[in-house]
C-alpha cells in the first residue's frame, strides 16, 4: 500500500521553519567557536601522515552537547607522561555553516578540521562528521553532529592572524637550531619565512623562524620550525657555502655554518614542552646513575 498522498512531510515551509528554530536555539545556548579549515600541504604516503597549515579561522556559533564536562577517558597518567584525552561533540547548523564557510568550497565539515572554544581556550580536532541527526525529521537534514577529540599539536602551521590560536604553534612546534654567520643585513624576525635553495632545480625548503635571533658573536642561532620542500617532499635547511637562508624581507639573508650537532653547546635550549635537561640535572641529585651502583639502574 502506498503511504497517504494527503499528508507530506516535505514542506518546504515547513523544513525552513525547522531550521530558523534550530539556529535560534544555537544561538541562544551555544557558544561563540572558530572553525580551522585544514590544508594538506605534504602528505607521506609511507606513514600516513601529512603536514597541514591553518589559515582562516572563522567564527560560528556550535552547541556542545557535553553539559556536564568533557567526555572520553579523561586525564590519564602513563609511562609517557600525563595524557589529557577530553572529547566533545559540537552541533553546527548546516545553512549556517555552508553560509560562513562557502569560500573555503567545502561541502560539509571534514574530519581533522579544528574547532577552537575561547571559552576553555581548548583546541578540538574532528574525528567524525554525523550528518543524519535528527534522522530526517521532516524529510531533510538541518545539522551537522561534529564528534572531536583534543587537539595534539603534531608541527602544523597556524597562520590565521588571531593571536590566541596562532600561540599553538609558537609553544609546542619542536624546531631545529642552526648556526649562522652575523652581519648587519641580518633582521631575522619571529614568524619569518626562511627558505633554501637546494641542489635540485627549481625546489627550495621552506621554513618559519620560531624564536628570536640573539645576535651577541660573530656565530648567532637561528631557529626553524615547520620545514619542508617546496615539492612537496620532506627536506631540511643544510650547512652551506653556497646557498643562504633567504628572509622574506630584502634584508634578511645569511649562511648557514653549523646545524645543531654542531653547536657549540645545542643542548642549552629547552622547548617549552621539553624538559629533559631539568629532568637529568634534578635526577642526579636524587639517583645514583654512575656505574659503581651495586643495584644498577632504577
Amino acid at each position: 500500500m502506498a503511504t497517504n498522498t494527503h499528508f507530506n512531510h516535505k514542506v518546504k515551509s515547513e523544513q525552513n521553519l525547522y531550521e530558523d528554530i534550530i539556529i535560534e536555539s544555537l544561538q541562544m545556548f551555544g557558544q561563540d567557536v572558530m572553525y580551522l579549515p585544514r590544508h594538506v600541504i605534504t602528505k607521506d604516503d609511507i606513514l600516513n601522515e601529512d603536514y597541514a597549515k591553518f589559515e582562516n579561522a572563522y567564527s560560528i556559533e556550535m552547541y556542545i552537547e557535553n553539559t556536564e564536562g568533557w567526555g572520553g577517558e579523561g586525564d590519564l597518567m602513563s609511562k609517557f607522561g600525563l595524557q589529557i584525552r577530553d572529547q566533545a561533540t559540537f552541533i553546527v547548523s548546516k545553512s549556517r555553516w555552508e553560509k560562513i564557510l562557502h569560500t573555503e568550497n567545502q561541502i560539509r565539515p571534514f574530519e581533522g578540521d579544528l574547532i577552537y572554544m575561547p571559552l576553555s581556550n581548548a583546541m578540538f580536532e574532528i574525528s567524525h562528521v554525523e550528518h543524519e541527526l535528527p534522522f530526517y525529521a521532516l524529510g531533510n537534514l538541518p545539522t551537522y553532529q561534529l564528534h572531536c577529540n583534543l587537539f595534539e599539536y603534531a608541527s602544523e602551521e597556524f597562520n590565521t592572524s588571531v593571536p590566541a590560536i596562532d600561540q599553538f604553534e609558537s609553544l609546542h612546534a619542536n624546531y631545529d637550531v642552526f648556526g649562522i654567520e652575523k652581519s648587519i643585513a641580518q633582521l631575522f624576525t619571529v614568524g619569518e619565512i626562511v627558505t633554501q635553495a637546494t641542489d635540485t632545480v627549481d625546489v627550495t625548503v621552506i621554513g618559519e623562524v620560531s624564536k628570536e635571533v640573539p645576535f651577541t658573536s660573530t656565530t648567532s642561532n637561528i631557529y626553524i620550525t615547520n620545514s619542508h620542500g617546496s615539492d612537496g617532499k620532506g627536506r631540511e635547511f643544510q650547512v652551506s657555502s653556497t646557498y643562504p637562508i633567504v628572509g622574506e624581507k630584502s634584508s634578511s639573508s645569511a649562511l648557514i655554518v653549523s646545524d645543531a650537532s654542531s653547536l657549540s653547546n645545542p643542548n642549552t635550549e629547552e622547548s617549552n614542552v621539553d624538559s629533559n635537561i631539568s629532568f637529568d640535572r634534578n635526577a642526579d641529585s636524587i639517583i645514583d646513575f654512575s656505574e659503581s651502583n651495586p643495584f644498577g639502574e632504577p
